[in-house]
């Protein structure tokens, strides 16, 4: 069951088998798939920040963590305001050395401690703040290019939505960019949003405008 892939600084794929606790590493050069992490707290959304370090969403360990050489070196965050995190999901860095990322909850709900499926902002100082409260289930985000417009799916509601970026963890001027939930999201360099929705890649314009869709 594979999921949260990310590109590495050195070129490998990096990308999580979540019911058998296995980060994977895939060099396109040799072709060769590795283990690079066992044991990994369900792990799901990864992503690289600009120095190197990965950050990793840890659904079943319900905490977000970063990483070095496969280790944990940091848990960065593992509740709010006195509860534990649902089951992050993903999660995406800022320029500024913050993080946001989604925390919905899938499967057994009986240990939930927040009726809130949000979106988190921690900043570089370690201040977690709750940015997004009203969606279904959030899970896959996304930044533009200029760290502008974050994209998050709803994947519960059938929907992304897109918020200015006013500041670290200020978010303005939500609304509807497109009327698919998708899973993981990723971005490309001219700022068009490719999504997973359906057994599909869609890839939509910074306008909404649908350009591409991609079947199996």
């Amino acid at each position: 069951f594979t999921e949260g892939p990310a590109l590495g600084p050195d070129g490998r794929i990096y990308f999580n088998d979540i019911p058998n606790e296995r980060t994977h590493v895939h060099d396109p050069e040799t072709g060769e798939t590795t283990v690079y992490r066992e044991n990994t707290g369900r792990a799901n959304g990864l992503f690289f920040t600009a120095p190197g370090r990965l950050v990793a969403c840890e659904g079943g360990a319900r905490r977000v963590t970063l990483l070095e050489d496969g280790e944990v070196t940091q848990v960065l965050a593992d509740s709010f305001e006195g509860r534990k995190l649902n089951s992050p999901n993903d999660v995406v860095p800022d320029g500024t050395g913050g993080i946001y990322f989604t925390d919905p909850r899938y499967g057994n709900r009986d240990d939930m401690e927040m009726e809130i499926e949000g979106v988190y902002y921690l900043d570089r100082r370690g201040k977690l703040t709750r940015v997004i409260d009203d969606l279904v289930r959030p899970n896959g985000l996304i930044l533009s290019p200029h760290e502008d417009v974050l994209y998050v799916a709803d994947q519960a509601g059938g929907k992304i939505i897109a918020y200015d970026v006013a500041g670290p963890g200020q978010l303005t001027s939500k609304r509807e960019f497109a009327q698919v939930g998708s899973d993981g999201m990723s971005m490309d360099i001219y700022g068009n949003v490719y999504c997973t929705w359906k057994g599909e890649v869609i890839v939509f314009a910074p306008t909404g405008e649908e350009l591409v869709r991609v079947k199996p």
